[in-house]
């Protein structure tokens, strides 16, 4: 196709890598598994991913908003409380 880039060349071996880390059907599991958190507990992916990410042992989380409603949207995930089945699926 004429969109496609030839895995030879510096580009093609850039996108060729980045599927190889980051599209795979475990990736596609954890999105589907957030989603469905999100659509049981009425909020957003982002925000369920953010909660899930405070039941973690980390220290910090970056968030990537460009928009402040992105950003709206990312801070309200400190008012969301994972239900405990739902923690289990994700």
């Amino acid at each position: 196709t004429p969109d496609s880039k030839p895995s030879d060349t510096r580009l093609g071996q850039r996108e060729s890598a980045f599927e190889s880390m980051f599209v795979h059907e475990r990736g596609f599991a954890v999105a589907a598994a957030v989603q469905a958190a999100a659509t049981t507990m009425g909020c957003s992916p982002a925000q369920v991913a953010f909660a899930w990410q405070r039941t973690r042992p980390v220290t910090s989380v970056i968030i990537g908003a460009r928009t402040l409603a992105q950003l709206d949207d990312n801070l309200d995930a400190l008012a969301i409380t994972i239900p405990a089945q739902v923690l289990a699926d994700l």
